[in-house]
């Protein structure tokens, strides 16, 4: 997929989890260098999910539905 499609994609889902109170999305994102193509399977998805975290389009949504992301780092702290 393109990164236009994968913006849609996730966009379609943020809009979906907007009925909810809570919701989730875990991001594995992440630059994929040499040493790391070695070493995980995760390496497309790395740059699928950077992309999406970086899309303006994505950015834009969460700041108009006033959506806060957090990190495991706030949960462990009681936020």
């Amino acid at each position: 997929p393109t990164r236009r499609s994968s913006d849609l994609e996730f966009l379609k889902s943020l809009e979906a989890s907007l009925s909810h109170e809570i919701g989730y999305f875990i991001c594995h994102c992440g630059f994929v260098e040499e040493d790391l193509m070695k070493e995980t399977t995760y390496t497309m998805i790395r740059m699928k999910d950077l992309a999406m975290a970086t899309s303006p389009r994505v950015r834009a949504f969460l700041q108009e539905h006033q959506i806060e992301l957090i990190t495991y780092r706030d949960l462990k702290e009681g936020r």
